[in-house]
């Protein structure tokens, strides 16, 4: 029968003693992926990790939550847990003893949905793998279900602005080769979500590419280049929707347009100013 026991802290903690979680062992097979894992790709244990845990078992404590169903969501070191039911599995066929795994649990954290993300978001981003989706989609998740003392609390750790929920949903728009550009490239939160909003523009992402680096080199923190480029970026933007409004408004009056000759083919239209009614004043 699977159990959970108690056990006295083996680590030096990171809270106040009053608010530190209760470390226990607990059989793997209660600990399930918990719905804010701030982690949605890459989720398995890699062969490494499973082959160090077969011999050595999980060394670092995993964090979880207590679920209604008996369980233990893991928002910390999901990996680790699962590369450790991998090595029990393997130790049961071959009769040797099963171990448990050694767990934060944060009963603080049942139903505060917000912070538990956050706090997995902050676990996971500094570790290798995590993708910038991922990392995204967790800011905006975790910043939106939080109470305004504890988003406050989060944006600074996490060295965004009070927009930050915002701006992370609508950088998610790209497409995640280009997210993965945009963090190459130096690109912070609000600018990615910039880049998003103009990335149908014509060379926008070369564009905006190059001026981070010139205001980098201007070395005065500020970010001029970024913000000159954005503001033509912007105008081009907004003269295309314009001509894009004029020819719908043409096609839907069957007034017929020139199409672009193809190679070979003489353009046949004429400026504005050269067209006449046929006969002139003089």
């Amino acid at each position: 029968m699977a159990t959970a026991v108690s056990n006295p802290p083996t680590e030096p903690g990171t809270h106040e003693e009053e608010d530190a979680p209760q470390i226990v062992y607990l059989d793997p097979e209660l600990v399930v992926r918990d719905d804010c894992n701030a982690r949605e790709e890459d989720t398995e244990p890699d062969q490494d990790l499973i082959n160090s845990v077969k011999e050595i078992g999980v060394e670092e404590t995993i964090s979880v939550r207590p679920l209604p169903d008996g369980t233990y969501g893991a928002f910390k070191g999901w990996r680790r847990a699962q590369a450790q039911q991998v090595a029990n599995a393997a130790a049961q066929e071959d009769g040797r003893p099963l171990r448990r795994i050694k767990a934060h649990v944060r009963e603080d954290l049942v139903g505060r949905d917000g912070w538990t993300r956050f706090l997995s978001l902050v676990e996971n981003k500094h570790r290798e793998g995590m993708s910038e989706r991922d990392i995204l989609k967790s800011q905006e998740l975790s910043l939106i279900g939080m109470s305004d003392i504890e988003r406050r609390q989060a944006a600074k750790a996490l060295g965004v602005g009070r927009d930050a929920a915002k701006q992370a949903k609508t950088a998610q728009k790209l497409d995640d080769a280009t997210l993965r550009r945009a963090a190459a490239g130096g690109m912070d939160l609000e600018q990615t979500a910039q880049l998003a909003e103009v990335e149908k523009v014509w060379g926008a992402e070369r564009r905006l590419m190059r001026a981070p680096e010139r205001d980098h080199k201007e070395g005065n923190g500020g970010r001029g280049h970024w913000d000159q480029e954005m503001a033509l970026l912007k105008a081009e933007q907004a003269d295309d929707a314009v001509r894009a409004k004029a020819e719908k408004d043409l096609k839907d009056a069957d007034i017929p347009l020139l199409g672009k000759p193809g190679y070979g083919e003489k353009d046949p239209s004429r400026p504005l100013t050269s067209l006449t009614t046929g006969w002139a004043i003089l």
